[in-house]
């Protein structure tokens, strides 16, 4: 699957066609650094607004048990790191998201399902919180039910950071620009800053088979 690039102002965007599969644009530091878990961090009492999270073999399945529900991930991410993900979203009528730190500020990692209710079949990947205020693509799809392998990679110098993402060693989104030009109007106030958080709302179920970090 070829890659084709956008540019918009600043922004470099690269991105594949739909219902991504594997290519060659890989980036992995697995084994020259350690990575730690996350998923096990998590404290129901302490770590969660109104969210089921419940382990199922290796892994947590997140839902919610009001219309909103919250997770944060209880580590420090204030500089420079990697987030590795393994998941499925089993069902979607609302989103799965997913807040990344980037030094004091966020970006906004979106997978919505496409209908609307229960029976959607595929989602859309979104991303905001950068300029321009919200990057989204027609063709960024994934079928529901199936697993994805999400590589998230935040490199701070400030004034500077660059963004990369990547889906089944695809590389979906690249950025680099000033770091004034991530939104610092994310974060919610519950939040720690420089924490992850995961956020859904009803009918929507999402299963982490791996959640981990890497300090750079």
């Amino acid at each position: 699957m070829a890659n084709r690039e956008r540019r918009i102002g600043a922004l470099v965007v690269l991105f594949g066609g739909a219902m991504l599969g594997g290519c060659g644009n890989t980036f992995d530091s697995r084994s020259q650094m350690e990575w730690f878990d996350l998923a096990g961090l998590v404290d129901l009492d302490e770590h969660t607004v109104d969210a089921a999270w419940s382990q199922r073999g290796d892994g947590y399945v997140f839902s919610a048990g009001k219309p909103r529900a919250y997770i944060s991930l209880p580590y420090d991410l204030a500089g420079s790191y990697e987030l590795l993900t393994r998941l499925t979203i089993e069902r979607s009528k609302e989103t799965v998201r997913l807040l990344l730190p980037v030094a004091d500020r966020y970006i906004q990692f979106d997978i919505k399902g496409d209908t609307g209710n229960t029976a959607a079949e595929t989602a859309t990947m979104m991303l905001s919180g950068l300029t321009p205020e919200r990057l989204t693509w027609s063709d960024d799809k994934i079928a529901i039910g199936e697993e994805y392998r999400y590589h998230f990679d935040i490199h701070v110098r400030e004034p500077k950071c660059r963004i990369r993402i990547m889906v089944n060693d695809c590389l979906l989104y690249s950025w680099l620009g000033n770091l004034s030009d991530v939104n610092d109007g994310i974060r919610p106030e519950r939040l720690r800053q420089s924490w992850i958080e995961l956020e859904t709302a009803y009918y929507t179920t999402a299963y982490f088979a791996e959640l981990a970090a890497m300090l750079k």
